[in-house]
């Protein structure tokens, strides 16, 4: 691998997805124009998390080197975490397959903290295989 980063783009379901629940979202509004339900506001806002949570995905990226894998969210501060805090990778999910990592915190020294682990879920991204494959390759065991 070279020293400049790989970048992942989000799988382009997340288009369909956002386009799904913005149609939602504008039938629900065209419903409640009509007349007031409590049950349609509900669902109203239901479809415009959705939207968001849609979009937030579209809009992320994954960068990943040779020693460290880098996570963009929208609104966020870019999360990096170094290779050699890799604890984990696994591929979840049925509607929406992600990644997730285990992996364990720096410590203010700099030193990898064996005590604590954490987790980052990954957007769905495009050939997410060969993200997956190259990580599991690069966890230490």
């Amino acid at each position: 691998m070279t020293d400049q980063p790989i970048i992942y783009r989000p799988h382009s379901r997340y288009v369909l997805y956002a386009g799904v629940s913005l149609v939602m979202a504008v039938a629900f509004v065209w419903l409640l124009r009509n007349q007031y339900e409590g049950g349609a506001v509900f669902f109203l806002l239901v479809s415009l998390g959705a939207a968001l949570w849609s979009v937030g995905n579209l809009l992320s990226r994954v960068e990943v080197d040779a020693v460290s894998l880098v996570v963009r969210l929208p609104l966020l501060p870019a999360r990096r975490i170094d290779i050699r805090q890799l604890a984990e990778v696994t591929e979840n999910g049925r509607f929406v397959p992600a990644l997730v990592v285990l992996y364990y915190p720096l410590r203010a020294d700099g030193l990898v903290d064996l005590d604590d682990l954490r987790s980052q879920t990954l957007p769905a991204v495009e050939d997410q295989a060969d993200l997956l494959q190259f990580l599991q390759e690069k966890t230490p065991r």
